[in-house]
């Protein structure tokens, strides 16, 4: 049997001493590696993504930025890629980590609440719902501060709640935190975007759970008719 081994530039580059000890690749840009772990993340590739994303926190740490913003969008991104993954324990330690960063020296960031949503998601997957509770509506009043309550991503942090409650069996709640999200990506954008489509079906999955079927299937058949219109392909399941 024959194998073909693939060996990537730079690879075998042996260390320099006007490098300090260390290869050409271990030298390299540190934008480089950033840009082409995000590229792998945007195209799914989420294992070649925690690869370079793992380059970027060593290359960060060897040049003493292991508490800057960069490494703090690195943790969270490793973060994204655990949660999509399932893996869910590995994911916190990472999300906490830029959490931490963030609230420390960067806490006007505009990406500071979308930080803070990303954890609270998790714990509602772990079943940790005060915490989770907690985080979403410290998101929400950030997002308040920050974008006022008709910005998009105020109403991602109002049906990140909306997800909590419904995972909890609040469904009185979760509708009103649904519809209110709703409510502000239409005023926004019309019924014909793919948050509107989300949303709306996160609503018919709790109607259908309520027992309000019919209500549910219209609801499932207008999700479904806004994804074919944008293109998109989508399982119906809470997002």
């Amino acid at each position: 049997m024959k194998y073909i081994i693939v060996l990537g530039d730079g690879m075998a580059d042996e260390p320099l001493v006007e490098f300090g000890g260390k290869t050409p690749l271990q030298m390299a840009d540190k934008p480089a590696i950033d840009n082409l772990a995000k590229f792998y993340l945007d195209n799914g590739n989420l294992k070649q993504s925690e690869v370079f994303f793992k380059k970027e926190l060593k290359c960060l740490e060897e040049t003493n930025k292991a508490n800057g913003i960069e490494y703090a969008y690195a943790l969270n991104f490793l973060g994204r890629i655990y949660y999509s993954l399932s893996k869910f324990l590995d994911a916190e330690p990472f999300y906490n980590g830029a959490l931490k960063i963030f609230r420390l020296k960067i806490p006007d960031n505009p990406d500071f609440p979308a930080i803070i949503n990303n954890l609270a998601l998790l714990y509602t997957d772990l079943g940790r719902f005060s915490e989770a509770e907690k985080l979403f509506k410290d998101a929400i009043a950030l997002r308040k501060k920050m974008l006022g309550e008709n910005h998009p991503e105020f109403a991602q942090s109002i049906n990140g709640l909306g997800i909590l409650f419904y995972n909890m069996g609040r469904f009185n709640d979760a509708e009103n935190y649904y519809k209110t999200a709703l409510k502000i990506i239409r005023e926004k954008y019309s019924e014909k975007h793919i948050s509107y489509a989300i949303y709306t079906n996160n609503l018919a999955l709790l109607y259908n759970d309520m027992g309000r079927f019919e209500e549910a299937e219209k609801l499932y058949k207008k999700s479904i008719n806004i994804f074919k219109i944008m293109n998109h392909f989508y399982v119906t399941a809470c997002s």
